[in-house]
């Protein structure tokens, strides 16, 4: 699997910065970016890790390319939520390590090479989910 898309506006790509989340706009209205709300504890990841259920990870990956690992014995409606707070995943790919589970219902990693993206995974209960 692969995160290719690039958020745009109009026909110009618009990215947020370091520290900002992809705050939908409704139907038909455009999205925006946003401040992290606070109260929620992110993790600065910066070389390979195996998430914990219910995980916020700003993850970095200026130093290289790397995996982190989702959990391995997941129960439904656990999630972990992955932000590129380098703005680096293009350069240096994150790799989502399905760690025995499917995502999509595929068995394959995700590789994520899109600058700036956040996402997260929830488990349904048979496979982790992109929301």
């Amino acid at each position: 699997l692969t995160v290719v898309n690039a958020i745009g506006v109009g026909s110009s790509p618009s990215y947020g910065t370091s520290g900002q989340v992809l705050t939908s706009g409704g139907a038909g209205n455009a999205a925006t970016w946003s401040t992290i709300v606070s109260g929620i504890n992110w993790t600065t990841k910066t070389t390979t890790y195996t998430a914990a259920s219910n995980d916020y990870l700003l993850v970095n990956t200026s130093g290289g390319a790397f995996t982190i690992n989702l959990p391995s014995s997941p129960t439904a409606g656990q999630y972990v939520y992955f932000l590129d707070a380098a703005g680096t995943f293009e350069t240096h790919n994150l790799t989502v390590g399905r760690n025995g589970s499917t995502i999509q219902a595929i068995a394959e990693d995700l590789v994520v090479s899109t600058n700036n993206v956040s996402f997260g995974l929830v488990y349904t209960g048979s496979t982790w989910q992109i929301w």
